[in-house]
């Protein structure tokens, strides 16, 4: 199970914060001592602050513990998700797995790396590129 923090008013609006690689839950402090209408949870991802002891996991793996803790916290209430870096990119995971759960998605400095979203039947999903679409993107003027 991942650590993490909770505050805020338990009536308020519901917000998930997501830190960045070598980062923890601490790291949103500064904005979660603002925040007096929000009920906000701060996780620590696998291997960073107090969930170093949580084995290295996958992506959808993350994806799904983050899930299973907001909805022990909050039950069905959804709620908006926050992400910076690696939190950006698990954050575009929850947002595709899970749409109905989530009010709105926040990311920063984020991006979904070597995964594309893909429209299917069923919703969205990641796919990854084949080795041609990586030589496309390393063409790009950016």
């Amino acid at each position: 199970m991942l650590a993490y923090q909770q505050g805020g008013n338990e009536e308020g609006r519901k917000v998930v914060f997501l830190h960045g690689l070598l980062g923890s839950g601490q790291d949103w402090q500064g904005v979660t001592s603002r925040l007096t209408d929000c009920h906000w949870l701060c996780l620590d991802l696998p291997g960073h602050g107090d969930s170093v002891d949580c084995p290295s996991v996958d992506f959808a793996t993350t994806v799904d513990a983050v899930r299973q803790i907001c909805d022990q916290v909050w039950g069905n209430q959804s709620a908006y998700v926050v992400g910076y870096s690696l939190g950006a990119r698990i954050a575009m995971h929850l947002a595709t797995a899970y749409p109905a759960r989530w009010q709105g998605v926040l990311l920063e400095a984020g991006h979904p790396a070597s995964c594309m979203l893909m429209n299917v039947t069923n919703g969205w999903s990641m796919i990854k590129p084949g080795p041609s679409a990586l030589r496309m993107n390393r063409s790009l003027p950016y």
